[in-house]
């Protein structure tokens, strides 16, 4: 799995290579639209892959599992497939962007973060690239955000979580937040996670 430290490796050729990248569902896509996806994530609302088919297939397996005991919880059980879907980035793209780029997960990071899962996810960039919080940070970040580590707005809770949530580790996310960003993928295929 691709970890936010070869993000900084990635990042130095976007301006010519095209990048592979994998997202989640247990829908299927009839195009990639920038104005789904669900707010409160991580970078905000619009439309996520990662550059890890691994972390992307346990993405989808953990969709798919919600959505399972959603359906089953209302009378309607049924088991819901979880797809990867392969996406090709035209890298060069991303130059004419307004694009954030999070080289690793640092205190500006995890502000950012906190702020887009608290609601604050107006940041008004078409796409934003950096390490992806995964179940076990989600965790901490619930905690840093209730006051857990202490003060939320100070630089010692946030270093608290960081070391908690052992950043090197953190695969590596895309957001389209627009559909100029969107528009820079291309849809390659899809198969069962």
């Amino acid at each position: 799995m691709r970890s936010a430290s070869s993000l900084q490796r990635r990042t130095e050729r976007l301006e010519t290579d095209a990048i592979t990248l994998y997202h989640s569902s247990t829908r299927e896509l009839e195009g990639i639209d920038a104005g789904g996806g669900k707010p409160f994530r991580d970078f905000g609302r619009g439309f996520y892959a990662m550059e890890s088919r691994e972390a992307a297939a346990g993405e989808a397996i953990r969709l798919s599992e919600i959505e399972s005991r959603r359906l089953e919880r209302i009378g309607a059980p049924q088991k819901v497939a979880p797809w990867v879907y392969e996406l090709e980035l035209d890298a060069g793209g991303l130059a004419g962007l307004d694009a954030k780029r999070f080289g690793r997960a640092n205190g500006d990071w995890a502000r950012f973060v906190a702020s887009c899962r608290s609601g604050g996810s107006g940041h008004g960039f078409d796409a934003v690239i950096g390490p992806a919080a995964d179940g076990e940070a989600i965790a901490g970040m619930q905690v840093y955000l209730s006051g857990g580590f202490g003060d939320a707005d100070g630089d010692e809770a946030v270093e608290f979580f960081l070391k908690r949530v052992r950043p090197e580790r953190l695969p590596v996310k895309y957001l389209f937040a627009t559909q100029r960003a969107a528009g820079l993928l291309a849809l390659k295929g899809r198969s069962m996670a």
